[in-house]
């Protein structure tokens, strides 16, 4: 008697580097573990809409994965389908109520008042200065798939943004004009946000913008436009500090998967009565890149949003983003990082992608001459684009640096002693070897030189803010300047004033202010 064939066993590899598999057949199932690329598993059975395939390995344990993230080698007909499947858990445990899909968007401004400048174009007036913060924050809502809804109709939420702008201004008086710029703003804001029954949550946050200040700089009127204005490159790094503390976490990431797709975020009302209060969600569209999904899939308002995990990863992927916003929480987050993060980011220095290099240039920069031990092991790089951009950091710190680098120059190491020098032929232009007491001789007199320009007459502005501004770079080495710097304390330009105190403070450590009688009885 003919023996029948046994039917043969569905089976699916995985092609992926690594893929999450589920308690049930969706992303709403709690996430059971990982499947790797060379992975065979025996199929079991699969949902109504084929899109799930329950999956078991050789030790017997089974999950779902999605159908289009692995190759099945047998007909999706003849496999069966599951029936009795339970309800997907709530994306946050114990979460009861309804997702927050509206909000009511509140932005009140009040900024300082706009100089009075005759001939200034009107699209430079203060319309154009404050408008940019509500188009971006509905941009933000939007991101995450929260509806801003008109004055006077329904929502689940409301949203409050006061915002206060400060902006700071010099004047330059021409032979036939006086042109004004502005130097940068102060923001400070309060963030609120509110939903029936649930306790206020708000955030506050403050930011100091500086602007490079320059009489030939398109930021001085009739040169401006409206898009140079002091507040407008403010708006996206507020709101991210504003919302991401104000939710305790980000608004999004873009996931780093195949497709590039991004992750999703509820806000939810969680609990009920009195208990309730409002949470975030953060779910992905599909199961690619799994370590980073167990990183982001759930954030909590009222705990740490890493939930234990390391965040660097997560704020590194954030630098590499395309998208502005989070570009800008990446930086935030690793300009506040200790010293460890600072090899890491010279390596990026060195990367294609231009967002992460300006990033990494960016937190580089805002971190200061701490820096400038690792960027100089790097000017020799073989990478050519890493050593320019270290470069071109060491020169945006200037005179800054140069005690740092007065330092390592006298370094027992011979290569730290070489690498110093060429740091200094960097910042300096001079390449005067590496001899510390050549470099000190040359140091005096640019200092000697700029004591000259606050000694003069009738000094130039400009001259007058650069040599002011370089002795506070050069710090105590400049001690010899403090006597002829005190009297610009009582200039007539505050933005003197204010420099020389800054100035004053780097040079001795002390703090006095715009205070010259203290300055002097010091």
């Amino acid at each position: 008697m003919p023996t029948s064939t046994p039917t043969p066993v569905p089976q699916i590899s995985v092609p992926a580097e690594e893929i999450n598999v589920r308690m049930g057949p969706g992303t709403d199932y709690r996430i059971a573990g990982q499947i790797r690329a060379g992975e065979t598993l025996t199929v079991l059975e699969r949902n109504a809409a084929s899109t799930w395939l329950h999956v078991q390995n050789e030790n017997g344990d089974s999950a779902w994965v999605a159908t289009d993230l692995v190759e099945t080698q047998a007909p999706m007909e003849t496999i069966p389908i599951a029936v009795g499947l339970p309800m997907p858990p709530p994306p946050i445990r114990g979460w009861t109520g309804e997702p927050v899909r509206s909000v009511c968007l509140d932005v009140q401004q009040s900024f300082s008042e706009y100089p009075f400048v005759s001939g200034v174009p009107p699209e430079l007036s203060w319309d154009a200065f404050s408008l940019p913060i509500d188009d971006k924050a509905r941009d933000v809502l939007e991101t995450i798939d929260i509806t801003v809804v008109q004055p006077g109709m329904a929502c689940d939420a409301q949203l409050i943004l006061v915002i206060n702008g400060t902006a700071n201004w010099a004047s330059y008086d021409f032979p036939q004009e006086r042109r004004i710029c502005h130097t940068g703003a102060d923001i400070s804001g309060q963030f609120t946000l509110t939903a029936a029954e649930t306790p206020v949550l708000t955030s506050y946050v403050t930011r100091h913008v500086p602007v490079p200040e320059t009489i030939l700089s398109n930021e001085c009127y009739g040169n401006g436009t409206a898009d140079r204005s002091p507040f407008r490159s403010v708006w996206v790094s507020l709101l991210s500090e504003g919302l991401g503390d104000l939710w305790g976490a980000r608004v999004r990431s873009d996931a780093a998967s195949q497709e590039d797709t991004p992750y999703l975020m509820q806000l939810l009302l969680h609990g009920e009565g009195n208990e309730k209060h409002i949470m975030l969600a953060l779910t992905t569209a599909n199961d690619h890149t799994a370590t980073t999904g167990r990183m982001w899939l759930q954030w909590y308002v009222e705990e740490s949003p890493w939930s234990g995990n390391d965040p660097v990863p997560i704020w590194i992927q954030a630098i590499q983003s395309p998208d502005e916003f989070i570009r800008q929480y990446g930086i935030d987050k690793l300009s506040r990082m200790g010293p460890e993060i600072i090899p890491t980011l010279i390596q990026f220095l060195g990367v294609e992608h231009k967002n992460t290099r300006e990033a990494a240039t960016d937190i580089l920069v805002q971190r200061g001459p701490e820096v400038v031990p690792a960027l100089v092991q790097v000017l020799p790089d073989e990478n050519e684009r890493r050593s320019e951009a270290a470069a071109d950091v060491l020169k945006s710190f200037g005179f800054e640096a140069f005690p740092v680098l007065m330092m390592l120059i006298k370094h027992e190491h011979p290569m730290t002693r070489h690498l110093a020098a060429q740091g200094l032929v960097v910042i300096t232009g001079e390449d005067l070897g590496q001899n510390p007491d050549v470099w000190q001789m040359w140091l005096t007199a640019q200092i000697n030189e700029r004591i000259d320009v606050l000694e003069s007459s009738d000094p130039d502005i400009r001259q007058l803010r650069m040599a002011i501004s370089d002795f506070r770079d050069i710090g105590s080495t400049a001690h010899s300047a403090v006597p002829k710097l005190i009297p610009y304390l009582d200039d007539e330009r505050r933005v003197i004033r204010k420099a020389t105190a800054e100035a004053l403070q780097a040079i001795t450590d002390e703090d006095f202010g715009m205070d010259a009688d203290a300055w002097e009885a010091w």
